[in-house]
């Protein structure tokens, strides 16, 4: 009966010690921010930063669980990068405890310079724009398209026309990053 017990334990383990984890990093990001903020704001965005990561953690478990799309690619907690055998790639999308581990002492100081409640702000929108939507992009692309590319092969031709004909000194209009723009607009 005890045996039992333990090895339905070891399926579980690996993802206590993950929270666990995730939550002395959120502790680390806390502290961090009392240095910039008042203790209820940093708790505040602490928590915040956290529920991100748990989302994001989620995110990416469901990524690599898909077998077509580990068939091309690894993930190291950052980012998916193709297999030495496929096209080279590299998709930005981290996990939640790597998402914690980017805030440092130098991008919170540069957040808070001017102004602790705009810095405050600014931080949720800059982690919220470049870290959380990026992922949840990801996701939302690989279960419609089977792609987690923000942009599009045709998308990449047409960027290649342009900088061919800007070569070439004609003048066309860029419309390829409004493209991207609304892209991620597409999120939520």
């Amino acid at each position: 009966m005890e045996d039992e017990y333990e090895d339905r334990d070891i399926g579980i383990y690996p993802e206590y010690i993950r929270l666990v984890q995730m939550v002395r990093e959120q502790e680390r990001v806390e502290t961090l921010l009392r240095r910039y903020t008042s203790s209820r704001d940093a708790e505040w965005i602490a928590k915040q930063l956290f529920e991100w990561a748990i989302e994001m953690d989620e995110v990416v478990r469901f990524l690599k669980d898909e077998t077509q799309l580990l068939l091309k690619f690894t993930h190291d907690g950052k980012a998916f990068a193709s297999k030495p055998n496929e096209q080279s790639s590299w998709h930005a999308c981290y996990d939640g405890l790597n998402f914690l581990k980017i805030l440092g002492e130098s991008n919170t100081r540069a957040c808070f310079r001017e102004d602790p409640q705009d810095g405050k702000h600014f931080m949720l929108e800059w982690l919220e724009y470049n870290y959380v939507y990026i992922t949840k992009v990801r996701k939302k692309l690989w279960e419609e398209t089977g792609s987690i590319s923000l942009v599009t092969k045709e998308q990449l031709a047409e960027a290649r026309r342009i900088a061919e004909a800007k070569e070439e000194h004609v003048d066309i209009p860029s419309y390829l990053f409004e493209q991207y723009e609304e892209q991620m607009k597409y999120i939520n």
